[in-house]
Formats: C-alpha cells, sequence, structure tokens
C-alpha cells in the first residue's frame, strides 16, 4: 500500500472508534456511530438528522460496498471541526436499501478537500479483502485500534 504523507495525514480519530457486538437498525447504527463526535463537540445534533434525512431521500449513495457505509454530510450541516472513525458491527445492520452494512466510517468534513488523502487510502482498504477479514475478526476496541495503527489510518 502507498502510505500518505504522515505529517499531513488526517486519519481515523482513536477517540471515534467503536465495536458494537448488538443487533441495531439503520437508523439506530448511524446514530451511534457518531455518539462520540457529537459527545465531542465534532459535530451538532442536526448533522445526523441531515445524513439520515438524505438517506431516505436518497437512497444507499453512501454505502461503498463490501458491507462499508461511508457516513457524511457537508460540512454546513452542523460541523464544527473535522472528526473521522470508524464502527464495526459483529453483528450487521441492514441499509435502507436491505445492504448488509458492519463498517460505519464516520466523516465530518470541515471542508472538500482536508480528508482527501484518507478517502483515497480508506478506499483502496475497503477493497482489500484480506484487509476486511482481518477488521470482522477483531473482537475488541484494542484489537480493532491495533490494526488501524498497523494499516496507517489513526490520525498521527
Amino acid at each position: 500500500m502507498n502510505y500518505p504523507n504522515k505529517e499531513k495525514f488526517l486519519g481515523i480519530n482513536p477517540h471515534y472508534l467503536q465495536l458494537f457486538n448488538s443487533q441495531m437498525d439503520w437508523r439506530d447504527a448511524i446514530h451511534q456511530s457518531f455518539a462520540p463526535l457529537e459527545r465531542s463537540g465534532a459535530i451538532e445534533g442536526r448533522y445526523v438528522k441531515k445524513i439520515i434525512d438524505s438517506t431516505i431521500k436518497h437512497g444507499d449513495f453512501m454505502v461503498i460496498g463490501n458491507g462499508i457505509m461511508l457516513a457524511h454530510g457537508g460540512p454546513a450541516d452542523g460541523v464544527n471541526e473535522l472528526g473521522i472513525g470508524l464502527n464495526l458491527f459483529k453483528q450487521s445492520f441492514k441499509s435502507r436499501g436491505g445492504q448488509n452494512i458492519r463498517i460505519v466510517i464516520t466523516l465530518a468534513p470541515v471542508d472538500a478537500k482536508l480528508q482527501v488523502p484518507f478517502l483515497e487510502v480508506m478506499l483502496r482498504y475497503a477493497s482489500d479483502s484480506k484487509w476486511l477479514k482481518q477488521v470482522d475478526d477483531c473482537t475488541s476496541k484494542n484489537e480493532l485500534m491495533n490494526l488501524l495503527q498497523q494499516s496507517h489510518l489513526l490520525a498521527n
């Protein structure tokens, strides 16, 4: 893999990393995925509402394949500071359109360009079945954090 310049790389914030063992529907999964960003003040509650409303209106446009959803809105939708998180659902949930989702990447962008290097790298990993199996095999938040660190996906 080609890794971005570590000095400029904005990756997953370890505080926004979660692993869920319980079953939930897609709305609850989105709410729970963004909960740490809302608690930290990175986003406002209306940001999550906008994402849910957009999903209802436009369908599964945030599902990027291989059981991954890139949940995001625009900077004006209630973003106070950049936030990138990753959520692993040990029990997949059905997206609004019926696809099985196991990973939700949460993105709160402050502009259109800042997170591009992270997204380029993340999309490469999202298409790597061996790496996705390693993620799926994680049984704790610490295991998941170690894998993401080894993969150079955690923020500096």
